[in-house]
């Protein structure tokens, strides 16, 4: 994919769900499922998105598209135009896995926030009906064993976060670490490339995932860890987790 089609995507997929601002409240912030009426108002924030972006000619046209389309899904079963398989713009499937991966980690204040792995894990078993099942094991590919944001524990006792994959070594990717190996929590989290060590004195590996809710794992403090709480700069890239968040 071009530099052009990558700008387009992001752009797109910031943009997808701007209609929802010409919603009532009470449907842009609803949780739970809607009942018929509310589902038919809520779906038309596709189409209110598409005006919004329309009065802005300098965008690119695609962007329009996934905007419109972000909903749409691989069975036909989506919305608004119940699209199906190759009738939905390519760079809108990207944007609907890219908003249905972020749905899933994201929680909404109701505890029901997924650990990425297990977000992973339920994509592909919907691949086929909400997307192309090629474009799903290509984003479990990229992501790796331990996705970006996953919780992890090291050969050494520490708990760390995972900031950025290593393309040519997996299970060796850059990370924050988050406790020392007695799981005392850091004040400010210590940032370590597990597949660049160096002559660091302790040699570091990934053993396991972490779940912080875990009470066999109860960290020194009784504190719990929580990937979204944590927000800072690594090798010059932002890397946020919390209620400012930003679909990719």
């Amino acid at each position: 994919m071009h530099s052009h089609d990558m700008l387009t995507l992001c752009m797109g997929t910031l943009l997808a769900d701007i209609g929802m601002q010409l919603l009532p409240e009470r449907l842009a912030n609803k949780r739970g499922p809607f009942r018929r009426k509310e589902f038919l108002a809520y779906r038309k924030h596709s189409d209110f998105g598409v005006d919004v972006v329309s009065h802005y000619p300098d965008l690119d046209d695609r962007i329009a598209g996934i905007v419109r389309a972000h909903h749409e899904r691989q069975d036909g079963r989506g919305f608004p135009r119940k699209l199906r398989a190759g009738q939905i713009p390519l760079l809108a499937r990207y944007a609907n896995l890219a908003y249905c991966f972020e749905r899933l980690v994201r929680s909404n204040g109701d505890g029901c926030a997924l650990p990425p792995a297990k977000a992973l894990t339920k994509l592909y078993k919907q691949r086929a009906l909400k997307f192309p099942a090629q474009l799903v094991i290509e984003l479990i590919h990229l992501m790796g064993t331990y996705p970006i944001g996953s919780l992890i524990k090291l050969s050494s006792g520490e708990i760390g976060l995972v900031l950025e994959q290593n393309s040519k070594e997996k299970l060796s990717p850059k990370i924050a670490l988050l406790t020392d190996n007695k799981m005392a929590v850091f004040e400010k989290p210590k940032l370590v490339d597990l597949a660049n060590q160096g002559k660091l004195k302790i040699d570091r590996s990934i053993v396991s995932s972490y779940r912080s809710k875990n009470a066999v794992n109860k960290l020194a403090g009784g504190k719990d860890l929580d990937p979204r709480n944590y927000c800072f700069s690594f090798f010059g890239k932002r890397v946020g987790f919390g209620s400012l968040s930003f679909r990719f």
